[in-house]
């Protein structure tokens, strides 16, 4: 990313009493690190201003079964600036992204394993994406039983 970033890059702090970044100052590109100053101690960001829109999603397996708490990856192809979701219990995932820019979306299994990987974008306005199907390898288990409390002789199921 040193490649494509700026000479320089606005300093931002939040303002505690509103609860809004307040841009002030910048700092300034030395070798592969960003160096500023700042007059005042409290949480500090250097950040470009982009203009975002939002974007969500639905991945489903090949059942059209929703596929819950899988990593979703979606980068800027231009910057290599990511962002991460995880799909809820309807296989939503959703998020805001860089306005009219290139983006990749991968899909990641509960191991870590890229499961599906496609180029999206550019959205000039929000957007829905249509629903991703992955097919699937795994194999998904139930397990029932009872727990025993070894104290109280107690159990649950």
């Amino acid at each position: 990313m040193v490649e494509n970033a700026p000479l320089t890059i606005p300093l931002w702090y939040i303002n505690e009493s509103t609860g809004y970044w307040v841009e002030e100052g910048e700092a300034i590109l030395e070798g592969n690190k960003y160096i500023g100053n700042v007059n005042h101690f409290c949480f500090w960001n250097c950040d470009e201003t982009n203009d975002f829109i939002y974007i969500e999603g639905i991945i489903t397996d090949e059942n059209q079964n929703a596929m819950t708490n899988y990593q979703v990856i979606i980068k800027e192809i231009s910057s290599g600036i990511t962002g991460v979701d995880w799909t809820d219990q309807n296989g939503v995932f959703a998020g805001a992204v860089p306005k009219d820019k290139d983006l990749s979306i991968e899909i990641l299994d509960n191991c870590g394993e890229i499961i599906y990987s496609h180029f999206i974008g550019p959205y000039s306005a929000d957007a829905i994406i249509p629903t991703i199907t992955v097919t699937t390898t795994e194999n998904f288990v139930t397990i029932a039983g009872n727990l025993t409390n070894c104290e109280t002789g107690k159990h649950s199921q």
